[in-house]
């Protein structure tokens, strides 16, 4: 593991001193589409993602950490928002 686990592709693009508009040509795609992925309203497709880890010399735990645990559009991400979210609900039900 080379980046801390809370890393996330916004941090790398600027610890490489990179705007988004850079990494949208480096993958392939439009700076308003990489713009929409990097804040998690879409996610990277897997093309884009290998692109990256190989762009990031990541290896499979930065990966995994950057792309599936601290996206805001990953599955893992969105599971534990609503349970957080669930959890503060059933807590203001609990205490009334």
């Amino acid at each position: 593991m080379k980046y801390n686990p809370a890393t996330t592709i916004k941090d790398l693009r600027k610890i490489k001193k990179l705007n988004q508009d850079d990494l949208s040509r480096i993958i392939g795609i439009s700076p308003r589409n990489y713009r929409e992925k990097e804040n998690g309203k879409v996610p990277f497709n897997q093309y884009e993602i290998i692109k990256l880890i190989s762009f990031f010399e990541m290896d499979a735990e930065d990966a995994y950490n950057i792309f599936y645990v601290n996206a805001e559009n990953s599955l893992f991400y969105k599971m534990y928002d609503s349970n957080k979210f669930l959890i503060k609900s059933q807590n203001k039900v609990h205490n009334k």
